[in-house]
């Protein structure tokens, strides 16, 4: 079992990276031919290539070094204040070439600034953890932030688009029964079809705000795909509980670094989404949801800790927390896009105040959560003192 789970890293690793490599190809053609800026096209590009090459590269290296049984070196990383340093060093120069003849540097600087945060995050733990006398090592840095990358995404994005049809098909079905429920569907179906919808607020309000839609996005946003991301995002924690044992901290830090890569993967795409024009909103964004991710999945490390020792009820209340945590995260979200939609679809001076009331509600719901989740991070890293000396493994 143990090797099956080393060579299966080794193949998956070097089946990614080739793969990349592969598609990038008519990737670079697609782009070119679109006439899309080079700025835009060039950035996804090469953040595909960085994302499965050089992940797929670590994961299949990591787990070569196991399979043959080297020596796992302990973890050292520079000091989270210096990578802090580094990330408003290299945002600074992402917005002097955006607005220069330079811009042909903006998709090196996108990866760096989009790595740095989960740099920063997982530095600032395991330097803590460390110092308590958890044993964390380089393979497992890199094994579980890999995972996370391009193993955990892949899975989890198969997952959640099954997720979303099977969501929207129960909302569909809810409301058809109703009273009213075909003609409902009707003027729904009319809605979508009508190429307005997209470009005008109030008609895309007034699908957002139909039944079967409510329905399906708040079960897919707040439940499946929390659920679904954390399960899988987490699967990191009982893979190396299968190659040697593995403590409370251990279990947490685990997590906490596979939910880091996942946002590494969201960050070098989602940040994207303001380019050519913006691009600091976008990235500053991404780089605050690796705090949700690593508290989430850390939790969800820890519930499998408590599986794997036959506590079912830790297990359920620690996975609750995980999944409950990413869910209130994005149901806020949802509920700020919910609010802005609001707020520009409104003629009259009321409906926009109540709209921007709203947003400002949600705005100040998401900071409370992102504090909440930061507590998470701290409470389980401080949890760490508690933990005996352990002698560093090799797994």
């Amino acid at each position: 079992m143990a090797n099956t789970i080393r060579g299966g890293a080794v193949v998956y690793g070097i089946a990614v990276a080739l793969l990349t490599a592969l598609f990038a190809i008519p990737m670079a053609l697609l782009g070119a031919a679109g006439g899309a800026p080079f700025v835009f096209y060039g950035t996804v590009l090469f953040s595909f290539l960085a994302l499965g090459v050089s992940m797929g590269t670590l994961l299949a290296a990591a787990g070569w070094r196991s399979y043959v049984r080297r020596p796992a070196t302990s973890l050292r990383l520079p000091s989270a204040w210096a990578l802090l340093i580094a990330f408003v060093g290299m945002l600074a120069v992402g917005v002097l070439v955006l607005h220069t003849p330079l811009t042909f540097l903006l998709p090196v600087v996108h990866v760096i600034v989009c790595l740095l945060p989960p740099l920063i995050l997982i530095a600032a733990v395991t330097h803590t953890m460390q110092h308590n006398g958890v044993s964390l090592t380089r393979r497992d840095l890199a094994t579980q932030f890999a995972y996370g990358a391009i193993g955990a995404t892949a899975i989890a994005i198969t997952l959640e688009m099954l997720a979303a049809g099977t969501a929207m098909l129960l909302g569909i079905l809810g409301v058809a029964v109703l009273p009213g429920g075909s003609e409902k569907m009707q003027m729904l179906t009319r809605l979508m079809q009508s190429p307005a919808t997209l470009t005008t607020p109030e008609r895309l309000l007034d699908v957002i705000s139909a039944p079967a839609l409510v329905i399906g996005l708040g079960l897919l946003v707040a439940v499946a795909t929390p659920m679904i991301e954390e399960f899988v995002k987490s699967l990191g924690v009982p893979l190396a509980a299968s190659l040697r044992p593995v403590t409370h901290s251990q279990a947490f830090a685990f997590g906490l670094i596979a939910g880091a890569g996942f946002s590494l993967m969201e960050a070098l795409f989602y940040g994207l989404a303001g380019l050519p024009h913006n691009w600091v909103a976008p990235v500053l964004t991404r780089a605050a949801t690796v705090v949700i991710h690593g508290a989430a999945t850390g939790l969800m490390g820890v519930a499998w800790y408590e599986a794997l020792h036959r506590r079912t009820g830790r297990f359920v209340l620690y996975a609750a927390a995980g999944i409950g945590l990413h869910g209130l995260w994005n149901a806020m979200g949802g509920l700020q896009a919910l609010a802005m939609m609001t707020a520009s679809g409104q003629p009259d001076g009321l409906g926009q105040a109540f709209g921007m009331g709203l947003n400002a509600l949600a705005i100040i719901l998401l900071g409370a959560t992102w504090f909440l989740a930061l507590g998470v991070i701290i409470w389980q890293t401080r949890l760490s003192a508690r933990q005996p000396v352990q002698v560093t493994p090799t797994a």
